[in-house]
């Protein structure tokens, strides 16, 4: 077992960012802002206005019920 006490390993690490490393990495950027706009544009066009039309109505409902309990008219 060889134990490093201190000592700097003399192997050398490249760590100069090339520019095609460089394009990669904002070409997969890009990918992901596109990818998640796509799906938020994807998710508003599929849930149409018209769907929602009675939501307003349904909460005033529950409001009147909790405050004043349940009419049996």
């Amino acid at each position: 077992m060889l134990i490093n006490r201190g000592k700097k390993d003399k192997t050398k690490v490249n760590t100069k960012v090339t520019d095609a490393d460089k394009e990669k990495k904002y070409t997969t950027i890009s990918f992901y802002i596109l990818a998640i706009f796509c799906i938020a544009v994807f998710s508003i066009c599929l849930v149409s206005k018209s769907f929602q039309n009675d939501t307003f109505y349904t909460i005033k409902i529950g409001q009147l019920i909790r405050q004043n309990g349940i009419d049996y008219k």
